[in-house]
């Protein structure tokens, strides 16, 4: 426990000697239970010497642009139109430039006007029958759409044009024994955005649709501190990450224009570090009902190395990045109910991280929906179970056979499915 704390502090100062910004990130990878609850070190052991899990989800609207983007896009662009025709002549005047910039691929747009003459053209362009809405079509529609997300003229809601297109294929090992637990893995993820109009971002920090591979281990340790009724515990993952964002409008263009290679080809490229710690308590009260108490990410910090695409042919150099990334810090607790062949698993939690996610990034939302979860398992036999899960808006169904695991879960506000696959040699 005292090298935990020597790590801590460590980290601590090291943090805080650096001149940068603080950039809260997201989870890259689904880690074991332990890892994030390691008070449960003490009583548990298991060895998986080998595993795999493939994921993917994404909303419907997501899938649908991916198939038809033009089509998809029309709604947005019929937004688009309500939009402006719903602001002031003052505001259309005023942004006659942002606003002509979105729909400068058509020549039929009313240019070369100000004040109250260009507001009063710009309404002509956009009205209910005007040239916009019957005469350019889809694909130029869409184009304007794009456009817009630069202008500065439009902001989207959040779930007009809903994605959550995430992917990703985990490799696993590790073993728990006698309180020591150890896990290597290798993740490969694509985290899309929930929107595809409406960007976070902090610090000049875009939050976009990021894709990579983390290369990493956990390392724990849990010991009972009081006869067999009270554990402590903590776990500390060191990983190497290497990852990229993709902008949602350069998504929208590669994909209307059917080149994927323009993913890849603006992208700054990011190679680094990142160290996580927690801290757990778990206390039996009886052999059916048991407490859990975590201090998640107490610290956890990342550092990058950064280079551009488009240096690896004009000269190749690694630029060390000054801002200082991290998870958000949260405190959770959990009641643990086991009787034969039924388990209930309660959790309370993503409470003060959000609050550390909305204090640093603007337009973010805290989700009163998320600040729980809950897993109820069955099992069936031996080797076979069923269990049924809520999590931030989604439930899901699985079903467990030996090593064998697979889920299909469902968006609960929008839809949107996904699905999960494992194994455990």
């Amino acid at each position: 426990m005292k090298r935990a704390l020597s790590v801590f502090l460590l980290i601590a100062v090291i943090a805080s000697s650096l001149p940068a910004a603080m950039i809260p990130m997201k989870e890259i990878r689904e880690k074991e239970e332990w890892v994030t609850s390691p008070g449960r070190l003490a009583e548990i052991s298991q060895s998986v010497p080998f595993g795999f899990r493939l994921y993917g989800e994404s909303e419907i609207d997501g899938l649908r642009f991916l198939s038809s983007p033009a089509s998809t896009l029309t709604s947005s662009a019929d937004y688009l139109r309500h939009h402006l025709l719903n602001q002031s002549d003052d505001f259309l005047s005023e942004n006659y430039d942002a606003i002509s910039s979105i729909f400068d691929f058509d020549p039929g747009y009313p240019s070369g006007y100000s004040g109250e003459e260009a507001a009063a053209y710009i309404r002509e362009y956009l009205q209910d029958g005007g040239r916009f809405d019957t005469e350019i079509g889809d694909g130029n529609q869409a184009k304007a759409v794009l456009n817009s997300l630069s202008s500065g003229a439009v902001e989207y809601p959040m779930h007009l044009l809903g994605s959550d297109l995430n992917m990703g294929l985990g490799l696993y090992g590790g073993k728990v024994s006698n309180g020591f637990g150890w896990n290597w893995n290798v993740d490969f993820f694509f985290d899309g955005t929930e929107s595809l109009l409406t960007s976070l971002s902090t610090e000049g920090h875009d939050y976009g649709n990021e894709f990579g591979i983390a290369v990493g281990a956990d390392f724990g340790y849990g010991a009972f501190v009081y006869e067999d009724v009270f554990a402590i515990g903590f776990s500390i993952s060191p990983q190497l990450v290497f990852r990229s964002t993709i902008a949602d409008s350069v998504f929208i263009q590669a994909r209307m224009d059917n080149a994927p290679l323009t993913l890849f080809a603006s992208n700054i490229y990011d190679f680094g570090a990142e160290i996580d710690l927690n801290l757990g308590m778990f206390y039996r009260l009886d052999d059916e009902l048991s407490f859990t108490l975590d201090f998640r990410n107490a610290p956890s910090f990342q550092t990058y190395w950064y280079f551009g695409a488009e240096e690896i042919v004009s000269g190749f150099e690694f630029i060390h990045d000054d801002n200082l990334y991290f998870r958000p810090f949260d405190i959770a607790a959990s009641i643990l109910w086991d009787k034969g062949r039924y388990h209930l698993d309660v959790e309370f939690s993503n409470i003060y991280s959000q609050i550390i996610w909305q204090s640093h990034v603007k337009g973010y939302e805290i989700d009163l929906f998320s600040f729980f979860s809950v897993r109820f398992d069955y099992d069936i036999s031996e080797d076979l179970g069923i269990y049924a899960k809520y999590e931030s808006r989604e439930a899901a169904l699985g079903v467990e056979c030996g090593g064998f695991n697979a889920e299909l879960s469902s968006k609960l506000d929008r839809l949107g499915f996904g699905f999960r696959i494992g194994y455990q040699f």
